[in-house]
């Protein structure tokens, strides 16, 4: 839960700048995952994020870390810490651009299909940085020993923890949700195919993409929002990402896809085999937060489902 009031966000920033002139919310706030702001100095602008769920700091921080040693453009860091009251936050080095999910309406198609195809090349350097022998979280302790080292075991653990969040009582769809989850329940076999985990961005979408003008044109500048980074599997990042795209932007699909292959390939059989899986998967794990806040998330959500059942 977000708990900070503006007055709050202005007591801590101006803890820890000096000659703070503006502090600007950016970001999606509306979907109460994190609050994060615009910090303009006398001196220079930062970012800083908030976060209020657990783990999310600790993505952006080593997922930022991996991606500045391995040359991806992203904005660097510049702290990490915990609030008096133990929220962590981060400051991140504040970019010029702009989300390419605000422009791209904007853009030509020939444009559209050059900036997808680099996102497609981003995607596969991000997953090339290296290679775990574990899943869905970046330290193996105890608690995470039973299900860590298997694809499979870590979605049948994933699923099973956004499954218990839905309540059959307020949810009218939780009938199709529950298909869902049974399908994938049958079928967990189907992820043995994963031996390796790689890193992962796990939102690779326009909203986390920073384009700037390059003539009458944009090119791709930035890769950013790393609270849900970590090891897992690529073919679960690349189906995630390209079912975006095919229902955003259908045409610019097989771009995406060549830039990714441009730089590292991945095995159609395994795409092919756990597409349909994996989509459920991904409407579970939506569904689960987005109703409320998001319903632009959550319908997407519900349609993955009925497509997909309808197979």
């Amino acid at each position: 839960m977000l708990t900070y009031t503006d007055k709050d966000i202005r007591n801590h920033v101006e803890e820890i700048f000096d000659r703070v002139e503006a502090i600007i919310p950016i970001g999606h706030h509306d979907i109460n995952r994190n609050l994060v702001y615009k910090v303009t100095t006398a001196e220079k602008d930062y970012v800083i994020k908030y976060y209020f769920k657990k783990d999310k700091c600790c993505n952006e921080v080593r997922t930022i870390k991996l991606l500045t040693q391995a040359g991806i453009k992203c904005p660097g860091l510049i702290k990490s810490d915990v609030t008096k009251d133990h929220i962590e936050y981060s400051i991140i080095e504040f970019v010029e651009g702009v989300p390419l999910i605000d422009v791209q309406s904007k853009m030509t198609e020939k444009n559209l299909n050059e900036v997808y195809f680099k996102m497609g090349q981003t995607l596969a350097e991000i997953h090339s940085i290296k290679d775990f022998d574990h899943f869905k979280t970046w330290e193996v302790n105890e608690e995470s020993q039973p299900w860590v080292h298997s694809f499979k075991a870590s979605i049948e653990h994933d699923l099973d923890r956004f499954f218990i969040k839905y309540d059959p009582e307020e949810h009218d769809a939780f009938p199709l949700i529950k298909r869902a989850y049974t399908e994938v329940k049958n079928n967990l076999d189907a992820f043995d195919v994963v031996e390796k985990a790689v890193l992962c961005h796990h939102d690779f979408s326009p909203r986390n993409i920073m384009v700037s003008p390059f003539g009458d044109d944009y090119q791709m500048t930035y890769v950013f929002d790393f609270e849900h980074s970590k090891p897992s599997a690529d073919i679960l990042d690349i189906i995630d990402t390209g079912l975006m795209i095919e229902e955003q932007l259908p045409q610019v699909t097989d771009a995406f896809y060549k830039g990714y292959r441009s730089v590292r390939n991945f095995s159609e059989d395994h795409f092919s085999s756990l597409k349909r899986l994996v989509s459920f998967y991904i409407a579970i794990v939506i569904c689960s937060w987005s109703r409320e806040s998001a319903p632009d998330f959550y319908d997407f959500g519900i349609s993955l489902i009925e497509e997909n059942l309808e197979e």
